[in-house]
């Protein structure tokens, strides 16, 4: 099994900017889920970016995949196809709570997914001193955020 992963701070309009370049210039299918409340799952498109902001995860494949219920949703990521997979943490206007973008498969990790996280990679600023709620403090150098996360804790929005 092969898996690439970035953990990062970034508010979800950045992300889905992002994300979405990515399919429109590659043609690929993107696929919005919730899985609580009530699991929902269906294809999202470009000019749907407010429906961007309403899904958890977002998958992104090149060709169509069934995930119309939850039982097929946990087969496809048993199946670990290697598409890329984005978990947007929740982000408002008290606080931003960290995402992350990565493949998982059993074979090779596709090198065009490697690409798109290297590129979204290149888009961030790395390093941040960290404070503990008992006060500890520390600096982490590999903590990866965007210029909208630093933006928004300059403003006072808990990370």
């Amino acid at each position: 099994m092969r898996q690439t992963n970035l953990q990062f701070h970034a508010r979800r309009n950045e992300i889905i900017n992002f994300i979405g370049k990515i399919v429109n210039e590659n043609n690929l299918k993107a696929f919005g889920i919730t899985l609580f409340p009530e699991y929902e799952a269906k294809e999202i498109f470009l000019s749907d970016k407010e429906m961007y902001e309403y899904y958890n995860e977002i998958v992104v494949c090149k060709s169509w995949i069934e995930i119309s219920n939850k039982e097929q949703y946990n087969e496809y990521l048993n199946e670990k196809r290697g598409d890329l997979i984005i978990y947007l943490g929740k982000d408002d206007e008290t606080e931003l709570d960290e995402s992350s973008m990565g493949a998982l498969s059993n074979d090779n990790i596709d090198v065009f997914w490697k690409k798109v996280i290297t590129q979204f990679k290149k888009e961030l600023l790395k390093g941040a001193y960290v404070v503990s709620p008992n006060g500890c403090g520390r600096y982490y150098p590999n903590h990866w955020y965007t210029k909208g996360a630093k933006d928004a804790y300059e403003k006072g929005i808990i990370i």
